[in-house]
């Protein structure tokens, strides 16, 4: 065992000099940050039928434009807003902390994020504990082990950096995270007929290659299992669900781990990995959307989400991207 861990660690840290070689964060350019804000103009978004779980073959599995107004409901218009086109990168949260650190001291250890995230017994990632938040090699690479608190708090501390510069294009503006339906209405990319970010409802280009980084299970993998659950007269009623058979036919789509912010092709809106790599905070607390690397494709539909709670505040494969609302221009 020990050995086979060996060659774990000597293969990350090899990635690691590899990946080293790569282009690091260069720090904040304001012509760089303006030029990857963009525009989402007003939109109708009708919301579809999400759910937070996986469907059984019971349920009806087409969540595509089966208008929901369960939630207050919801206006489908939808005010036009800029999106920033990538995660954050650790590059980015790094200098965040910078900044704080010095003025706040207490606020700079409430806002570290949770390394020890990627400890888990499900792989091993121990080097990722220690230098996937840090080392310049994954600088460009998207902050995950953050609350929503923390993502809510960056964003407040780049209005603030924002609006101080004085040769900004915007006037007066709020960065802030999506709100539910601006997530979707950027992940649609203009259209409302999108399973996906991309169009078509296919997961691979026509030369099979993946469209977005996520844990793929083999069609071999997956089997039927039958659970008994008492009904509405207290009798115990068996239904048949798909379960995924944890094998050696488990992969990702693309990477075992995250990817760069700007890895894929963007959509047409020119929002890089709406879908997958890691799974983004909405403003409604307690949801996720897009899917990760670390979970199937079924999360990667724009009108699908997950959700998250107390005993899950962090995850391996969770961050953010933040949008902008113009106050003044």
């Amino acid at each position: 065992m020990k050995s086979v861990l060996f060659i774990l660690a000597t293969v990350l840290l090899f990635s690691l000099s590899y990946k080293d070689k790569e282009k690091p964060y260069e720090g904040f350019s304001l012509k760089k940050f303006e030029k990857s804000l963009k525009y989402i103009p007003t939109s109708v978004v009708f919301m579809g039928r999400s759910d937070s779980e996986v469907p059984f073959p019971h349920m009806d599995r087409n969540n595509i434009n089966h208008y929901s107004f369960s939630h207050d409901d919801y206006n489908p218009i939808v005010d036009s807003f800029f999106m920033y086109n990538k995660e954050v990168s650790n590059g980015e949260y790094m200098e965040f902390l910078t900044a704080i650190k010095s003025k706040d001291t207490v606020m700079y250890n409430n806002m570290l994020p949770d390394t020890l995230a990627w400890r888990t017994n499900a792989a091993y990632w121990e080097p990722y504990v220690e230098y996937y938040l840090r080392h310049r090699a994954f600088s460009n690479y998207p902050v995950v082990g953050v609350t929503y608190a923390q993502a809510t708090a960056y964003c407040e501390w780049l209005t603030q950096k924002y609006l101080e510069i004085p040769k900004r294009n915007y006037k007066k503006v709020k960065f802030k995270l999506p709100t539910l339906q601006q997530w979707v209405a950027a992940a649609r990319g203009g259209s409302n007929y999108t399973i996906f970010p991309w169009e078509g409802y296919k997961m691979q280009d026509e030369k099979g290659n993946w469209l977005a980084n996520f844990k793929i299970i083999d069609q071999k993998s997956v089997g039927v299992l039958s659970l008994g659950a008492p009904d509405y007269k207290n009798e115990i009623q068996f239904r048949d669900y798909y379960v995924g058979q944890i094998t050696s036919s488990f992969g990702t789509g693309y990477s075992d781990a995250t990817l760069k912010v700007e890895s894929f092709n963007p959509n047409a809106y020119g929002l890089y990995q709406m879908a997958g790599n890691v799974s983004e905070y909405v403003e409604e607390f307690g949801i996720i959307k897009g899917g990760s690397w670390n979970t199937t494709g079924y999360y990667l539909q724009n009108d699908i989400h997950q959700r998250y709670d107390s005993t899950n505040l962090v995850a391996l494969d969770r961050g953010f991207r933040f949008v902008m609302e113009v106050i003044a221009y």
